[in-house]
């Protein structure tokens, strides 16, 4: 980038307000032919308007963002077929840009957007007979990518069908994704087999005595607020690492042994060479900066392994963990130096409640919680699954600032196998945004506080129990010592779903690792005087949910769901 045009975003981004190392962190490079748009656009959004309208750069830079995909994208010749006859190119939708500098953030994003329907339907396999209500783009620029990953990702899987039909219906204007993942009066065919699926399941609580209609229309909302600090658990950063470590050791041994797999084992045998002694380990060196060059080494070797090996969803995905923690971790060591940690008191204020699955943002809920199971992650098909199979829920926690969930967990119904009667709640992984995980106050109140909400809801609902499979990697420390541990059994409540009408799968075909765990923690209501002393309590409610709360998010990559 330009240093005239870096000074300009510099500019742009001081006077919005925002951290400008954050601003960078996923777009440190403007071709060049976007310069124009950018001095154009400096004549519009002058200091007044930029406080008016503060996320106006982020979304200028995601429209940008995707004219530079579909430049890379397209060819001469796949351009003339993918934009329509009449409608712009794109070198003309560049320069469009460029002359509507008079627009508001507002109006150039739905200017922008508008010029792009031929594409969204073309990328996206829109019906073109359809009407479809594409608004959502508006206020959601990013979200166009975020599904044009997610596409890419599926591609011959056999849930790539049933990730363009939610797309569609998300966007139809007369009917909407429970019409087709819920009603048995449809022309679609998959749509009625997979309502055939969720009513089965249905009738598999109803005969469990589970409440139906208050297990998926929940609508308490728990409110609570805390005075923490910006205090970092070092700890639990270096053992996220050197977990991550660990599982890919496991992960690789039986791998056929490349030349490129065997240099990185060497190098994490290095590392934990370095931090154990015996049985003991000592993890301050992967936190003190002692073994920094070894961990960017493993890094630069994952870089290289992940995109030129085939390698297993596990491995990649372990790999992505620890690129992340990696990554979090020299974050976090450059603000203690540069003395941006003040462990100043700070108010935060969150609530939770069930993510609502009939809405087009479920397929970045991984964005927004930092997980593989974002568009780009490596179990993106997971979240294809969470969203069809009515046994599989969501409970979010939100930030009320962001608007943004930032604490979740993959909940699903089980049942007991050697007394199918039992039917619990069980939450197959916990989810929490980096930037909460790592401050142990608040991580440990939003992960208490959404164990609680959970526990109510399964006992509101009728399940037997809430069981919690044990987390084995992550920021979230397990829950030993918190719940006792029970042994047991357990199957998924109405089984698997295959789009392909002939094909019968089993419990592999799903991501639940749970499935094949037979100790589980069991959730218990404790004390509600019992809090974490480091934490003041000012508010803990419950409401009536009325609300269904939207908001982009902030890209990133953190933890993932086994």
């Amino acid at each position: 980038m330009g240093d005239d045009v870096f000074l300009f975003m510099k500019k742009m981004v001081k006077a919005s307000g925002k951290n400008l190392e954050r601003f960078f962190e996923n777009f440190n490079y403007i071709p060049a032919m976007y310069f124009p748009v950018l001095q154009q656009l400096e004549q519009n959004f002058k200091k007044e308007q930029i406080k008016n309208h503060p996320s106006s750069y982020d979304q200028l830079l995601v429209c940008i963002s995707t004219l530079e995909t579909l430049r890379k994208e397209l060819t001469p010749e796949s351009e003339a077929a993918l934009f329509e006859e009449g409608s712009p190119n794109y070198a003309v939708l560049v320069g469009s840009l460029v002359v509507n500098n008079s627009l508001t953030p507002i109006e150039l994003i739905s200017f922008f957007n508008q010029k792009l329907q031929a594409v969204y339907r073309k990328l996206l396999a829109l019906p073109e007979q359809l009407n479809l209500d594409t608004s959502v783009f508006d206020n959601h620029p990013g979200l166009f990518l975020r599904l044009l990953a997610g596409r890419r990702h599926l591609k011959d899987h056999r849930l790539e069908r049933v990730f363009d039909k939610c797309i569609e219906y998300d966007l139809r204007t007369d009917r909407d994704f429970n019409f087709f993942a819920y009603s048995l009066d449809q022309q679609d065919e998959l749509g009625r087999r997979l309502a055939k699926h969720n009513e089965r399941i249905k009738s598999d609580l109803k005969v469990a005595k589970i409440n139906t209609d208050l297990a998926f229309s929940y609508p308490h909302k728990s409110s609570f607020s805390c005075i923490t600090n910006d205090s970092i658990d070092w700890e639990s950063l270096a053992r996220a690492i050197y977990n991550d470590l660990n599982n890919l050791e496991g992960l690789l041994n039986p791998q056929i042994q490349t030349p490129l797999i065997q240099s990185l084992l060497m190098s994490i045998t290095k590392i934990k060479s370095q931090v154990t002694k015996g049985k003991q380990v000592n993890l301050k060196p992967i936190y003190n900066g002692t073994l920094d060059n070894r961990l960017q080494r493993i890094h630069d070797q994952l870089t290289e392994l992940l995109s030129t090996e085939k390698l297993s969803n596990e491995v990649k995905e372990h790999g992505m963990h620890f690129q992340q923690h990696y990554k979090d971790l020299k974050k976090e060591i450059s603000k203690a130096s540069s003395r941006q940690i003040k462990n100043e008191a700070i108010k935060k204020s969150f609530y939770i409640v069930p993510w609502d699955k009939n809405q087009l943002q479920s397929f970045i809920l991984g964005d927004y919680l930092g997980c593989c199971l974002a568009p780009d992650g490596g179990q993106f098909q997971a979240m294809v699954q969470r969203r069809m199979d009515a046994a599989m829920m969501m409970h979010v926690v939100y930030d009320k600032d962001l608007q943004e969930p930032v604490c979740g967990n993959w909940l699903f119904f089980a049942r007991n196998k050697n007394n199918p009667e039992e039917v619990f709640v069980v939450a197959n992984f916990f989810e929490i945004r980096a930037g909460y995980g790592l401050n142990p106050q608040l991580r440990d109140r939003l992960v208490k506080e959404l164990v609680d909400y959970t526990g109510k809801y399964a006992k509101l609902i009728g399940a037997k129990r809430f069981l919690i499979c044990p987390l084995t990697y992550g920021l979230i420390p397990n829950f030993i010592g918190k719940f006792e541990l029970e042994q047991i059994n357990i199957e998924k409540i109405g089984g698997f779903f295959s789009p392909l009408s002939n094909e019968v799968v089993g419990q592999d075909s799903y991501y639940l690792t749970s499935l094949n765990v037979d100790s589980f923690f069991r959730y218990e209501d404790q004390d509600p005087k019992e809090q974490n002393s480091s934490l003041r309590i000012f508010a803990r409610t419950a409401e009536i949910n009325q609300t269904k709360p939207l908001a982009p998010p902030t890209l990133s990559r953190q933890s993932c769901e086994q």
